[in-house]
């Protein structure tokens, strides 16, 4: 898993492979378009009038917006949803990316202010922006509050795996032994290819002593033991906080277990 409630940092090496796989993308186009098209005329694509090229051109605008934000390049896809909302301004879906960078930039507050919009004023991304309301509570350390609207965003979406990984970790932090079980293993299952779920599940095998269930989940992860020692040390933390009952410092979560994304 990512970050927990820290900002991830992009690293230039990264971030030049996103900017080379572009570039190779641009080549590799330059140098079909220059081969000889009487070969592959069986194979050419019907030709798009003035009107889908502007909207095939929006898509992928908005694609590498996406892409930018899952690369970890949060500045840049503000940067790059300026441009997008000047060229075609601010559709539902690119708002909701913008308040993502922004909620990943720690710019709280208009993040959460552009998540209600989209509450309000559109059925289509009102899961999503409820999910991303959650997510700001929680790095706010709003366990409740983040546990309310997880359970909206839920109700509209009730298969979504990412939400029901969130609030799992919400109820990890509340000591809400059963009901993280439950979410975490809803997550999982939904989404198997995700690690997330898998690794907080790991968490949870950590917090409550469940030797056995962290071994098999730390190896099913291929962790190190290093990995394995860090989010011990974690568990350890958020165990103390439980035994003391007291609020849970959003930093106590471990790099690997993470609602930020």
């Amino acid at each position: 898993m990512k970050t927990a409630l820290t900002n991830k940092r992009v690293s230039v090496a990264l971030l030049c492979l996103f900017l080379s796989a572009c570039s190779s993308f641009s080549k590799q186009m330059a140098e079909n378009k220059n081969r000889n098209t009487a070969d592959y005329a069986d194979q050419s694509a019907p030709l798009l009038s003035p009107e889908q090229q502007k909207e095939q051109e929006r898509k992928l605008q908005l694609k590498l917006l996406a892409q930018m934000i899952d690369q970890g390049a949060y500045y840049a896809a503000l940067a790059h949803s300026d441009a997008y909302e000047k060229s075609w301004g601010a559709d539902p879906q690119a708002k909701l990316l913008k308040a993502d960078a922004l909620r990943l930039t720690q710019q709280l507050d208009p993040a959460s202010q552009l998540y209600q919009e989209l509450v309000t004023a559109n059925a289509k991304t009102k899961p999503q922006a409820l999910h991303g309301l959650g997510k700001v509570a929680a790095q706010k350390g709003q366990w409740k509050t983040a546990e309310t609207q997880f359970l909206q965003a839920l109700k509209d979406a009730p298969l979504n795996a990412a939400a029901y990984n969130d609030l799992g970790l919400v109820y990890l932090m509340l000591n809400q032994r059963d009901a993280a079980f439950v979410a975490l293993k809803k997550a999982d299952e939904l989404d198997p290819e995700r690690t997330q779920a898998k690794a907080n599940l790991a968490l949870f095998a950590a917090i409550y002593n469940e030797d056995a269930m962290f071994e098999v989940l730390s190896g099913q992860l291929a962790w190190k033991p290093e990995n394995k020692a860090a989010v011990k040390t974690q568990a350890l933390k958020i165990r103390s906080a439980h035994s003391n009952a007291r609020p849970l410092d959003t930093n106590v979560l471990a790099e690997k277990h993470n609602l930020r994304n």
